[in-house]
């Protein structure tokens, strides 16, 4: 697999990511517990700043930043696009788990927390990022590519 991605030219720490999906297990597992759409707000917000923003701003990922440099563990960089996409489907997740519950429907907003618990178990536990996979599979797929020999311009 190409190391660079064409997308995002900078790269994050595989051990902070790993801490990060840790935190956000324990996370899925409060949700889960009390549905306070709070917290679940929350880790909205944060899953939108390493997304959509920078991921380096993510008071989840300077926290583990953090927690490692106090720990003296070595970096171990890998491309930030990848991990960007799966942060924004754990925002869209997170975002689904609040409305879930603010609006009073428990089911499924503890579906999306199960969910989103697994996949941050799969990547803390075993470095195992599903939306890295999904990401990899999207970014092989080309669009279909018609010639301009195929239409003729109608007089």
């Amino acid at each position: 697999m190409n190391d660079r991605c064409q997308i995002v030219q900078f790269r994050v720490d595989s051990n902070g990511v790993r801490i990060v999906a840790g935190l956000t297990v324990v996370g899925a597992a409060l949700f889960a517990w009390t549905q306070s759409w709070w917290l679940a707000g929350l880790m909205a917000a944060d899953f939108f700043i390493r997304g959509f923003v920078n991921p380096r701003l993510s008071p989840l990922g300077r926290f583990s930043g953090a927690v490692l440099a106090l720990l003296g563990v070595s970096r171990r960089p890998i491309n930030a696009g990848p991990k960007m996409f799966a942060a924004k489907l754990g925002f869209a997740m997170t975002s689904a788990m609040t409305l879930f519950s603010i609006l009073g429907l428990w089911l499924p907003g503890l579906a999306f927390a199960v969910t989103l618990g697994l996949f941050a178990t799969l990547e803390g536990a075993l470095g195992v990022c599903v939306g890295c996979k999904m990401y990899s599979l999207f970014s092989r797929l080309k669009p279909h590519q018609v010639s301009a020999g195929h239409f003729k311009a109608s007089t």
